[in-house]
């Protein structure tokens, strides 16, 4: 995802338009192969046994390549030799942009320099987008947040999710600690046991409307209750594998029934707020502890 950070850079500066940038990613998202597809296509796996990857991936929080090798139909040495089909994203990223017309190679060099004094990222951090590894990435965020491991945790495999269910671009910014939140509408979920807390999603309309669409998987215009509805629905996914994996390190929370406005709202408490962008739309992960 490094094209969607120093992207967002490069809007800011004008360098291109948000629609400009959604056709580079799109470009360099359509030069990839998903690792199924690969296995399949190069004869390591049958297209059964990818489905089968497939379908667990949505039930478990892990990559494809790691679900092949436990289930036995991929080595390690064959999932890296995989990967590197692929192609490097941050390399991907540079040679559309140039090929576009945007930057020289020379000026990406310059301007990532820039980038990197103006939002305070250190070399590490840089080398963290360049990976194109969405944990690395969020890390860079969470690592700085004055919170807790646990939300931290949560933080992550929610990145994970939206990533894997509603859009690969996304990025995150800066985690905040607020005393209170408002919002026009929002969905929502508590936890209660061991650690008490609600988790909720609000920001724009489009945000709001791609995560429902992951579950609806239809044209939607507006937010309503059948919008928020479908994002409790998503919220409810991700958090009964959060529950599922608290619970395996030792940490036993229940879910309340998702909870749901279309009214504007204020939230008031320990807040944390973790504010992702898709396409230049606000979507905000709000955790009242």
């Amino acid at each position: 995802m490094f094209g969607i950070y120093f992207g967002a850079y490069l809007v800011e500066k004008g360098v291109v338009s948000q629609n400009q940038l959604d056709e580079i990613i799109e470009k360099c998202r359509n030069s990839r192969v998903k690792l199924g597809l690969l296995a399949t296509e190069s004869g390591l796996m049958t297209k059964e046994q990818a489905e089968e990857v497939n379908q667990l991936q949505q039930q478990l929080d892990k990559r494809f390549g790691d679900i092949a090798v436990e289930k036995g139909y991929l080595d390690d040495d064959q999932v890296s030799y995989l990967l590197k089909q692929q192609g490097d994203g941050y390399l991907l990223f540079v040679q559309t942009i140039s090929e576009a017309g945007f930057l020289s190679v020379d000026d990406i060099s310059k301007e990532i320099q820039g980038f990197a004094e103006a939002k305070g990222y250190s070399e590490k951090d840089i080398e963290a987008f360049k990976s194109c590894d969405v944990d690395k990435e969020i890390a860079v965020f969470t690592d700085k947040a004055d919170i807790t491991e646990f939300y931290k945790r949560y933080i992550q495999l929610t990145a994970r999710f939206i990533v894997r269910f509603v859009d690969p671009n996304v990025s995150i910014d800066k985690i905040k600690k607020l005393s209170e939140y408002d919002c026009s509408f929002i969905a929502k979920q508590g936890f209660n046991g061991e650690c008490n807390f609600t988790s909720a999603f609000s920001g724009s309309d489009k945000a709001m409307i791609m995560v429902a669409k992951s579950i609806l998987k239809e044209e939607l215009t507006q937010v309503d209750m059948d919008t928020l509805d479908a994002d409790c629905e998503f919220l409810n996914m991700n958090n009964g594998l959060f529950a599922r994996e608290s619970y395996d390190n030792g940490v036993e929370i229940d879910m309340l029934p998702p909870e749901m406005f279309d009214t504007p709202q204020k939230l008031t408490g320990e807040i944390i707020l973790a504010p992702f962008t898709i396409h230049g739309e606000k979507l905000d992960l709000v955790i009242v502890i």
